[in-house]
């Protein structure tokens, strides 16, 4: 039991050592210089260039045709294998017809117009 004892005090004793020594580290240790930098001033992003606008290259006719005919008719119908049209003249008929279906009627150089869309993105036929 004395040894008990004795190795208590120890213990004590050097704790309070240990402590008293981390104390005066402590104390005499200078404080840390804690700096703000401050941040860099935020400057505006500069006005981006001004870009060259892109002339739109649609065509009349083909504005005509997604306008007018593009909710009845999909892009298939003039790609499929068994189509009626052959020659450009059968083209034009076929937009006049359609025009006279639409109400109001389109002019004859909207009908053209059309046509010669049709004819540069679909059908590809040769002007007699």
């Amino acid at each position: 039991m004395l040894r008990t004892r004795l190795v208590f005090i120890l213990f004590l004793f050097f704790s309070a050592l240990s402590f008293s020594a981390m104390s005066e580290v402590i104390e005499t240790a200078p404080a840390p210089q804690t700096t703000i930098s401050t941040p860099p001033p935020i400057t505006p992003p500069s006005a981006p260039e001004q870009a060259t606008p892109v002339p739109f290259t649609a065509s009349r006719g083909q504005l005509l045709y997604e306008l007018q005919c593009v909710s009845c008719h999909e892009s298939m119908l003039h790609i499929r294998s068994n189509r009626r049209v052959t020659s450009l003249s059968e083209l034009r008929r076929q937009v006049e017809h359609w025009s006279d279906v639409l109400k109001p009627t389109w002019s004859v150089e909207d009908i053209d117009d059309v046509t010669r869309y049709l004819n540069t993105r679909f059908y590809k036929l040769e002007i007699k």
